[in-house]
């Protein structure tokens, strides 16, 4: 793995016409220090009309394997601006049925969203997308082999990821509000997703806040998340966040289960490229006062 991410490393210093950049996200949680992820990513303008990006992603094997660290690839696209069709994504892109919920909740080093954290889809995969923003409507269509960015192809069928948001798409960045709804055919799986989004943000309220339901239906079994967030910015110290998210999840199959799960913390920003968060995260099952606990102590540092 050493020389895997050296080579990397070394082959990213070459192309110094664009920037390198990345992040880690390092934690204690209870018992023990860990790397919980790190990103090393170059992106280029290549042109007025092309862009390009290329991403690593570090992290441990699967579960059942030895432990090590593993590399990927994670993106290597380009996205093609055209301007009476739209942009034209090419290659190992990311899938469009996270994104915009990722940028409402803002906090995926410390929890990702919906869709990514319950693995209802996959989060890049090789393909084609095009996208194209008309007034205040963004329209995302991606046709993709399916089986995510760490699996070769195995046969000749397409997945279909259709995304439609109605707003400001990076409420993260700016103020505003958004509506949306993502939906998902697997056809490698027989898997469909279909999502509702919303998010709202506001400096001046120094408040984030969204809402995200969830339905996954695979073969015998249907999921359905319902989540509901707020991030407060501490009027005492603006560099300071309070964050609260409730998830409820249920599962529809032989045996019905529902699991609440629910997210308190705080992330404060004392410098450029570095967030530090204590935070709880609290899982019982559906009505009932009885929780597991697991306090966490949550670093991002961003390059």
């Amino acid at each position: 793995m050493k020389n895997k991410l050296l080579t990397i490393i070394l082959t990213l210093s070459f192309l110094s016409a664009g920037e390198l950049g990345g992040y880690s996200i390092f934690e204690y949680n209870n018992s023990a220090f860990e790397i919980n992820r790190v990103y090393l990513q170059y992106t280029d303008n290549l042109s007025e009309e092309l862009f390009l990006k290329i991403r690593y992603d570090v992290g441990r094997d699967e579960p059942g394997k030895d432990g090590k660290f593993e590399t990927y690839l994670k993106n290597a696209y380009v996205d093609w601006d055209l301007k009476d069709v739209g942009k034209i994504s090419l290659g190992l892109i990311s899938t469009n049925s996270y994104s915009v919920q990722e940028s409402n909740w803002g906090y995926r080093f410390i929890a990702k969203s919906v869709p990514d954290m319950y693995k209802f889809t996959n989060t890049a995969d090789l393909g084609i997308g095009v996208s194209r923003q008309i007034g205040d409507f963004n329209l995302s269509f991606q046709a993709l082999n399916g089986e995510g960015y760490k699996n070769k192809a195995e046969d000749e069928t397409f997945s279909s990821y259709v995304r439609l948001v109605y707003g400001e798409t990076k409420l993260k960045k700016n103020d505003g509000y958004n509506v949306g709804l993502v939906y998902n055919n697997n056809s490698n799986t027989d898997e469909t997703l279909f999502g509702i989004f919303a998010g709202y943000s506001s400096k001046e309220k120094n408040l984030r806040a969204g809402f995200d339901y969830n339905v996954f239906e695979t073969v015998g079994m249907t999921e359905q998340v319902v989540s509901a967030y707020s991030i407060f910015k501490y009027q005492r110290n603006e560099k300071v966040n309070i964050l609260f998210r409730f998830d409820r999840y249920s599962q529809e199959d032989v045996l019905n289960s529902e699991v609440d799960k629910v997210l308190i913390g705080l992330v404060f920003n004392p410098i450029k490229s570095l967030y530090i968060s204590p935070n709880v995260a609290m899982s019982s099952v559906a009505n009932q006062d009885d929780y597991d606990n697991d306090f966490r102590l949550t670093f991002m540092f961003k390059y």
